[in-house]
């Protein structure tokens, strides 16, 4: 049988591999942990005040992003890496280029996710079924203003199972329609689906506030609509507990949702009830306002959560520091003139500009910045990585309007600099000036 005559990148691997081959292990440094010192434990977080126990926290959460970094780097993925760039890895033009450490975690959180919506889905049907039986044998509009939130909880979980379903759908039709994904459909939902909620309970609390103008009739709590509300106040904070630490834009929104739900139930139970023990029927009402403004609140600033996410809000401050740990633990790289963590969406974008020594040919400076860009893709929560290359840690940042806010914050720093040295010199004058006078007048 004939062998498969040899292509030029074949010929790439053979060439390269003696001379790149003992470059391989030497592009991360090896860590000692040593900032691992600095960790408290939950012991002693407990005996801390209160705010020096958030520092000490927000200091044990900087380490645990530090340390998954030290257990990607210290795997094989790097030099995995580098060493198909080079050519010296086995395999062929027809071997895929490498493999994902976080592509089996990223399978079973789909799956996950998937099945909390389907689960959710048919419990909201349940749900809304026993509630619209329990306000037909009821007047109260505490309980009709908890029928309207189970409503919008299964418009909610349509419209999340849909854009979940349509950002997971992936194919050769859709890569072109949108080239780096459809990650930002769920959030968009999310907005979506809080638009309709604070419109709709901005007509609970109306109908809430014009029948507190009259004096209401008394609201009757039939068992039925009891039993409904303490079996949704059980299995959405159920829900809640299984979702709330899930990092998925749906899957926080249906966390959320559930513990509104769970507020709501028995806030909706406790005011008609004690209206009706103690003759107070107003009660009633009052429940439906203090309902309605609590949601409205809580999914107005759900809304401008995601939207500001989606417009570009700059990362969490631990996942800046954590790219950057990232990126100087690669021993090729001399500084780090520039970095931006920007969000689009649940994930986030990284920008960074390296400083390579200026003797690096082109070929292994290209192997190395393209190492250092799919580990850091490779980082959880990190949607896309931009290594921009450099020589010289002084050159202006990558981007036009970088380098141009740049720009006018040297001419303000200029400005400055010479308006004090004006004013230093005008008070000089001055002091100079009313130190002849009062010679004079000595005189």
């Amino acid at each position: 049988m004939a062998s498969r005559p040899s292509s030029p990148f074949s010929e790439r691997r053979r060439t390269v591999h003696q001379h790149n081959v003992h470059n391989v292990h030497r592009i991360v440094s090896p860590t000692l942990r040593q900032l691992e010192y600095a960790r408290k434990s939950d012991n002693d977080l407990k005996s801390m005040p209160s705010k020096i126990k958030d520092f000490y926290s927000k200091q044990n959460e900087i380490l645990d992003a530090y340390a998954s970094v030290d257990e990607l780097l210290e795997s094989s993925y790097p030099q995995d890496v580098l060493a198909r760039l080079h050519g010296i890895a086995a395999g062929d033009e027809h071997t895929p280029l490498l493999h994902f450490p976080n592509e089996q975690n990223e399978k079973e959180h789909n799956r996950t996710v998937n099945l909390i919506l389907n689960v959710n889905l048919i419990i909201n049907i349940l749900l809304l079924g026993t509630k619209g039986a329990a306000v037909l044998l009821s007047d109260s509009v505490s309980l009709f203003a908890s029928l309207v939130e189970s409503i919008l909880d299964l418009l909610s979980s349509l419209i999340i199972y849909g854009t979940t379903q349509c950002a997971g759908h992936r194919d050769e039709s859709t890569r072109f329609k949108y080239p780096v994904g459809k990650q930002r459909f769920e959030p968009l939902g999310v907005i979506i689906f809080s638009v309709f909620m604070i419109g709709s309970f901005l007509q609970v609390l109306f109908e809430s506030l014009s029948r507190l103008q009259h004096t209401p009739a008394p609201a009757t709590l039939p068992l039925a609509g009891i039993a409904s509300m303490g079996v949704t106040v059980l299995v959405k904070a159920a829900i809640w507990a299984f979702c709330f630490k899930i990092k998925s834009s749906g899957v926080q929104a249906i966390a959320q949702d559930s513990l509104n739900d769970v507020v709501f139930n028995i806030i909706s139970l406790s005011f008609p009830y004690i209206g009706q023990v103690w003759h107070v029927p107003s009660l009633d009402p009052i429940g439906g306002v203090v309902l309605s403004l609590y949601i409205i609140i809580e999914w107005t600033e759900t809304l401008i959560d995601n939207f500001s996410r989606l417009s570009g809000r700059v990362a969490d401050p631990v996942e800046l520091s954590k790219v950057l740990y990232c990126v100087t633990r690669f021993t090729p790289v001399q500084s780090v003139s520039y970095i931006e963590c920007y969000h689009v969406g649940d994930n986030v974008i990284v920008e960074v500009d390296v400083v390579l020594p200026p003797s690096v040919s082109l070929p292994v400076a290209h192997d190395w910045g393209e190492t250092i860009q799919y580990v850091i893709e490779s980082l959880d929560g990190i949607e896309r990585g931009f290594v921009h290359l450099d020589y010289n840690p002084t050159n202006p940042p990558g981007h036009k309007m970088q380098a141009s806010m740049a720009v006018e914050r040297e001419k303000k720093k200029r400005f400055q600099r010479q308006n004090s040295t004006e004013s230093v010199a005008h008070v000089q004058d001055t002091d100079d000036d009313g130190g002849l006078a009062r010679v004079n007048e000595i005189v």
